[in-house]
Formats: C-alpha cells, structure tokens, sequence
C-alpha cells in the first residue's frame, strides 16, 4: 500500500475509534469559553442584586431606627 492510503486509512481507523479532530477540540473550547463567560456576567449580576438589595434592607433598618427614635424622643418630652 501507498502511504497516501495507509494515512487515509489511519485517519478513517481514528475517527472511528472516537479521536477528536482540531476542529472539534477548537469548537469546544469556544463553547466552553463561552459559558464560562456567561456564568461570570450571571454571577456578577447576582452579585450586583445582591448587593443592592442588603443596602435597600439596611437602609430601611436605618429609617426605621430613626422614626422609632423620633417617637421615643416626642413620648419623653410630652
């Protein structure tokens, strides 16, 4: 056999057994990197939620703290 024929078979006996081409190995990783990237911006958005909604709670807490001080102080000077 000529080695012309003996690498197409080569290459054939591969993808058969399940060996990846570079092709599909670059398309993976674009893949992967892509969700990796997706994940991030979620976790970040998340984040940036989560973040506002303790500052909206603690800002509230501080309101409420002051209203209730406000009322103790007019209950002590009537």
């Amino acid at each position: 056999m000529t080695s012309a024929v003996m690498s197409s078979q080569s290459a054939d006996e591969e993808k058969a057994a399940g060996a990846l081409s570079i092709d599909d190995v670059i398309s993976s990783d674009i893949t992967i990197s892509r969700k990796i990237d997706q994940q991030r911006a979620s976790t970040s958005r998340g984040n940036l939620k989560l973040a506002i909604a303790k500052r909206c709670r603690s800002n509230k807490l501080v309101r409420r703290r002051f209203a209730f001080k406000l009322k103790i102080q007019q209950m002590v000077l009537r």
